[in-house]
């Protein structure tokens, strides 16, 4: 359980730290959601393991959230993320509310290195942004073994 918790520390940290930046990169598991018009996200993961859908002892890997604003108008944004661990518990970073510029994106990217105390099995992350028009949410997987 201890290992769980401190996972979930780890990838939660990459997604309080959002702040302005373009992302270009490929991820190996990765997903969008446009379910509100007015914002877009995106979380992704991806590790330095020959298959970089998982993640060994050792590995690096690399989680990524961003937000887009898709209107001309500058809404206030509340963001959540949210990881369900291998045994079914989910931990939800407190919510942080953003204004966003018209089209502005905010991305962060955040690299651990994984350590035999995690816990194996699949690791989800969810990670959704809401305005007064609704929410958009995605949620993108990745496996340590």
């Amino acid at each position: 359980m201890k290992s769980s918790y401190v996972k979930a520390l780890v990838i939660f940290a990459a997604l309080v730290l959002l702040s302005l930046a373009s992302i270009s990169t490929a991820f190996a598991s990765s997903a969008t959601g446009h379910q509100n018009p007015d914002l877009t996200v995106t979380v992704s993961a991806t590790s330095t393991n020959a298959n970089p859908d998982v993640v060994a002892v050792g590995d690096q890997e690399t989680v990524t959230a961003t937000v887009t604003n898709d209107t001309s108008s500058k809404p206030t944004v509340t963001l959540i993320a949210n990881l369900t661990d291998p045994n079914g518990v989910t931990s939800t970073l407190p919510t942080q509310q953003v204004t966003l510029a018209a089209h502005q994106t905010l991305s962060s990217s955040f690299t651990y290195t994984d350590e035999s105390s995690f816990a194996t099995g699949v690791y989800t992350i969810t990670f959704s942004a809401t305005d007064k028009h609704g929410t958009s949410s995605a949620t993108t997987s990745t496996t340590l073994i």
